[in-house]
């Protein structure tokens, strides 16, 4: 995807980096979704002015408690069905929704995001803070979309201290952890693309995924190799890779080609310093000298502190892999 430093609207903010996901079994967040590098991140009671260059997110024109804006970003449950014909007055110029885009991408779950706009029309009647609410999604992405119930049964009346501005679909999703801003940023870029008859939807999907997964060119003439496998099956157990993420790379491999650690890798659902060690903890367990339980425990070290797995292994006090096999607990 497109490097560089993604533009960000005044009193806006966005994660600083993207941490490592996933914990082992103990910690406070679930696989798949780390504490670290999550600042809360507050909205002012202004409202944002949009991305350069971008067509404006739905929800950013200040409205009314309980109002709907012009150009809400999809519905609830909507999201794979949205009107392509622009509606009456669109003259037929395809409306492709964010939402819409980002599920046929397989970038998010459709489930995520009918939770993000339940969410955000919660913020928009002033009922629930935007940091709130962009933790209230991530939460509800780790359950397979479900909303907290105690979220869900806060009132809808506005408050005065709190504004009546829904941020964008995707500033929430970013926020979340879930999507991230240089992806947000191309998939914004290709849905005006669309708007304005440059591409189809098809092209501009397939240029996401070719972007995003890294997929396309040299990338399709490389296949799964044993150790690759082995290597995304250990990722699994170690619940570092969900089921949404797989099964979203299997298709992008089946229609691109390519490795699925490294389409993964790609789309930063894994970093790269973690798939090199788990294919190095396949090749040690095959030695006998890890075992596949210390093996998940050394992934987890891996991703959560940015090291190989060398230096994990020595940190948590084990064994170097070029000696002995590694003492049983």
């Amino acid at each position: 995807y497109s490097s560089g430093a993604y533009p960000v609207p005044p009193g806006y903010g966005y994660p600083p980096g993207y941490p490592p996901q996933g914990y082992p079994p103990g910690y406070q967040y679930p696989p798949g979704y780390p504490p670290q590098g999550y600042p809360p991140q507050g909205y002012p009671g202004q409202p944002p002015q949009g991305y350069p260059g971008y067509p404006p997110a739905a929800g950013t024109v200040a409205v009314q408690p309980g109002g709907v804006p012009p150009g809400q970003v999809d519905a609830p449950g909507m999201a794979g069905s949205a009107d392509m014909s622009g509606g009456e007055g669109g003259k037929n110029r395809p409306n492709v929704k964010l939402g819409q885009f980002l599920v046929e991408s397989g970038l998010v779950p459709q489930l995520t995001v009918d939770a993000a706009l339940q969410l955000q029309d919660l913020v928009r009647t002033g009922a629930l803070p935007t940091a709130k609410a962009a933790e209230a999604v991530r939460r509800a992405h780790v359950r397979g979309g479900q909303v907290d119930p105690a979220i869900t049964a806060i009132g809808r009346q506005a408050r005065e201290s709190l504004q009546n501005i829904a941020p964008p679909l995707g500033q929430i999703l970013v926020e979340a952890a879930i999507l991230r801003g240089p992806v947000l940023r191309k998939a914004l870029y290709l849905q005006q693309k669309v708007r304005n008859g440059a591409l189809s939807r098809q092209e501009a999907i397939d240029s996401l995924c070719a972007e995003v997964y890294g997929v396309g060119g040299e990338s399709e003439k490389a296949g799964e190799t044993h150790e690759s496998q082995r290597a995304l099956d250990l990722l699994k157990a170690a619940g570092l890779v969900s089921d949404f993420d797989l099964e979203t790379a299997n298709k992008v491999k089946e229609k691109h080609g390519g490795r699925i650690v490294s389409i993964l890798a790609s789309a930063g659902k894994l970093d790269k310093t973690t798939v090199d060690a788990a294919i190095e903890s396949v090749e040690l367990i095959s030695a006998d000298k890890l075992k596949h339980d210390k093996a998940i425990i050394a992934l987890h070290y891996c991703q959560r502190s940015r090291v190989g797995l060398k230096e994990a292994l020595s940190e948590l006090g084990w064994h170097d892999p070029g000696e002995n096999a590694l003492p049983e607990e």
